[in-house]
């Protein structure tokens, strides 16, 4: 072997950084700084049904009251209830940069990339939504696809909601007004989500927020158990709940 023939090195390609710090240079009014905001504030944990109600003046269009009232009251991910454009991206490596913390490789998704073809899937339509009679109860019952649910069975959840309670019958007193005219096959909302959440800015609040307070709701008044909590908002186990539930230590009086 010649002095020539040199063992050639590859330098390393340098990760992408990525300055974590820039979030807060969003627009003020973009949806989910917004939801941020009022995370840290913690602002579900004070909010009651009712204050929920009287929000809907600020909406004047019966769709966009309906939207609002459906998630409430389902605490469902906005792409569950209107129309959803499922797309796969490829992932990268990149270095996450952060004031006063050590830089940290994470893989993301590269909207870059796009990974296959994407579909748009409708929006839940009328015949989604019944109303029965169970055990002497009237139930509306609302079908919903479930995203973001690793268990293959359960790509859909079915969200029932007791009539005979009077807020929820409030809430959904504006879907059935808004959905009388409507086809069976006819989608409530025939828009994505970025217009879902332009709609629901009218009241200060953001989507995801929405879920986060329905959710509180639910074990402060209800007294639903985590598992309970799991089936109602579709996640694969319990652990969100740490996250999306707030509550205040008044609450644990409840259960001593």
């Amino acid at each position: 072997m010649t002095q020539e023939a040199t063992l050639q090195v590859k330098e390393p390609v340098p990760l992408e950084r990525i300055d974590l710090d820039l979030r807060q240079l969003r627009p003020k009014n973009e949806p989910w700084k917004r939801a941020r905001e009022l995370d840290s504030r913690k602002t579900a944990e004070f909010i009651e049904p009712d204050k929920v109600y009287e929000l809907l003046n600020n909406l004047k269009n019966p769709r966009d009251k309906a939207l609002f009232c459906l998630l409430y009251l389902t605490a469902s991910r906005i792409e569950e209830v209107v129309r959803y454009r499922k797309r796969l991206w490829c992932k990268k490596k990149v270095l996450l940069i952060k004031s006063g913390r050590m830089p940290k490789k994470a893989w993301i998704q590269d909207y870059k990339k796009q990974k296959g073809n994407f579909a748009l899937e409708p929006g839940i339509t009328k015949r989604d939504i019944k109303v029965i009679e169970k055990e002497n109860r009237k139930i509306a019952i609302v079908r919903l696809r479930n995203l973001k649910n690793k268990q293959k069975d359960e790509n859909t959840k079915i969200i029932p909601i007791t009539l005979d309670n009077e807020i929820n019958n409030m809430f959904f007193k504006h879907i059935q007004d808004y959905i009388y005219t409507l086809e069976d096959y006819e989608e409530l909302f025939p828009f994505q989500n970025r217009n879902a959440e332009i709609i629901i800015s009218a009241v200060g609040w953001n989507p995801h927020f929405i879920r986060k307070v329905r959710l509180t709701h639910l074990v402060r008044l209800y007294n639903f158990s985590d598992q309970e909590l799991r089936i109602y908002a579709g996640w694969t186990d319990t652990r969100p709940s740490k996250y999306y539930v707030k509550l205040k230590w008044e609450d644990l009086l409840k259960k001593l």
